[in-house]
């Protein structure tokens, strides 16, 4: 499969939500490893307290933690990639050029995922930020060529 197949074919773009709802979910089951690597079973009871349970170290902890906010950030990131990709495709905007926007849009969503999960210094803080920082770009020049071929 070249990649001219892969862009210009609609289909990362017609994909873009359910993939990036995806990016949500593996930021998830980053802590989840975490979590089943300490404690031997996934607990679904009240999934969102996993962090707080006490078989885990104050490391371990803080790494599910972030994993949990790293998914939460994901589905904030969700709605502008949505809106955008509606805009471009309601503007018949080049299906190459939307495509290859949406392929750089997840690749950065899965990098914020490791950058967030791994943050445990100012410097590795700094880079998560410049990784929400491009995705965020790449969301808003979706609007941008959806305005440009309105």
């Amino acid at each position: 499969m070249s990649l001219s197949t892969v862009f210009g074919s609609g289909a990362l773009t017609f994909f873009a939500v359910p993939l990036a709802y995806a990016t949500c979910i593996h930021a998830k089951a980053l802590g989840g490893a975490v979590f089943r690597r300490k404690v031997g079973y996934l607990e679904n009871i009240e999934p969102r307290r996993m962090a707080e349970h006490p078989k885990l170290s104050p490391e371990e902890a803080a790494s599910i933690r972030r994993s949990l906010a790293a998914q939460a950030n994901g589905f904030e990131a969700l709605v502008p990639l949505a809106a955008g990709v509606a805009l471009a495709v309601a503007t018949k905007s080049p299906l190459a050029q939307t495509d290859a926007i949406v392929a750089a849009f997840l690749t950065s969503r899965v990098l914020y995922n490791y950058a967030y999960f791994q943050n445990t210094t100012p410097r590795a803080g700094a880079l998560r930020s410049l990784v929400w920082l491009s995705g965020t770009i790449l969301s808003v020049s979706l609007f941008g060529i959806a305005f440009k071929n309105s």
